[in-house]
């Protein structure tokens, strides 16, 4: 079939479920930390700025966020009615997500990084998020997941600005969220092989996607992206974190965040790794390639160029770099395949 198009009622209702669960979930335990830092005998001065901090600012954040994810389960629920009676109307067939298409003969799967990342770029807005459920050539089903960045959904509650801030500390927010509950009902079976491509903030959602462990992710490609500062246990995945050379990309900055402020101010994840020994285990590497990204676009010249993002992902395909031939390796079990559905 070429493609149907509409919403599937039971899964924005079931999406909907899942966020003021997950709002539920948040609330409660952000009362029961606050409750336990006003009785804790924590003291001190560090203990009285964190105490003062966590009323003044993380309190609130978190609040700010179980708030936004009530207001997205209301507009779930409000689509979800207003599609029921549109399909009861035209009697339209429903297809899980807008924009969701089957391919009955197939299509072949990006074959290589610059390919996938000419997929990323070409994807539609709608949420943001695509997903292709591809066979690969020795009949195992996996997925790839790919990302926009920020203000890359038509869904002002997803990929926003503001998530910028929780997503560069590792911490999950609106767009974790909903992913996951979308992922929790798309991939079949659940311990599916995943590989994730984000762009930007999207790079961020990926890598925090890899550290939630809910998932098989085993690879994941970001480009132009911040590295967030708390990350150690990506659960075996490689990480490809692709960036133009040049110093005034953004890009850049995210190999800074890691190769310098990660080590220095380490993060409790990085603590914690260190005592039990589960620290990384896949091969985590920058890749900073060269482009053609003109010099008079400013400090964002390379961050949203189409042209730049291909040829540095060229330039990783054609490396001989021993890491970077491993990953392109782990990777190959994504490209040589078919594409026999995808969610956009």
């Amino acid at each position: 079939m070429a493609g149907t198009y509409g919403a599937d009622v039971e899964h924005l209702r079931n999406l909907a479920q899942h966020m003021s669960t997950a709002s539920e979930q948040l609330d409660r335990t952000r009362l029961t930390v606050g409750n336990q830092i006003k009785i804790s005998a924590w003291v001190g001065p560090f203990a009285a700025t964190f105490k003062a901090q966590w009323e003044s600012e993380h309190s609130r954040r978190i609040a700010t966020v179980v708030r936004l994810l009530e207001e997205n389960a209301a507009r779930l629920r409000t689509n979800a009615e207003e599609q029921e009676k549109a399909s009861t109307v035209d009697g339209s067939e429903n297809i899980a997500r807008s924009g969701s298409r089957s391919h009955d003969e197939g299509q072949s799967a990006p074959k290589d990084t610059r390919a996938m990342i000419a997929a990323l770029e070409r994807m539609s807005s709608n949420d943001g998020i695509l997903i292709q459920k591809v066979v690969g050539s020795d009949g195992v089903t996996r997925y790839v997941v790919y990302i926009k960045g920020t203000d890359g959904s038509d869904n002002p509650l997803l990929l926003s600005k503001l998530e910028n801030a929780t997503a560069i500390n590792g911490l999950p927010g609106t767009t974790d969220v909903y992913l996951d509950a979308l992922l929790s009902r798309v991939i079949d079976p659940p311990d599916a092989e995943i590989m994730v491509i984000g762009h930007s903030q999207g790079g961020m959602h990926a890598e925090i996607l890899a550290q939630s462990g809910r998932f098989n992710v085993t690879d994941v490609i970001t480009i132009n992206s911040p590295a967030i500062t708390q990350h150690n246990n990506l659960h075996g995945a490689n990480v490809l974190r692709l960036a133009d050379v040049n110093r005034e990309s953004l890009g850049e900055v995210g190999a800074v965040n890691t190769d310098v402020q990660n080590p220095a101010t380490g993060g409790i994840r990085d603590i914690v790794a260190r005592v039990t020994g589960e620290g990384e285990k896949g091969i985590q590497k920058h890749f900073l390639g060269t482009s053609d990204a003109s010099e008079d676009d400013g400090i964002w010249r390379a961050h949203d160029s189409q042209v730049a993002h291909e040829q540095i992902a060229e330039q990783f395909d054609q490396s001989q770099n021993e890491e970077d031939r491993a990953i392109r390796l782990s990777m190959a079990r994504y490209q040589n395949g078919t594409v026999v559905s995808e969610i956009d």
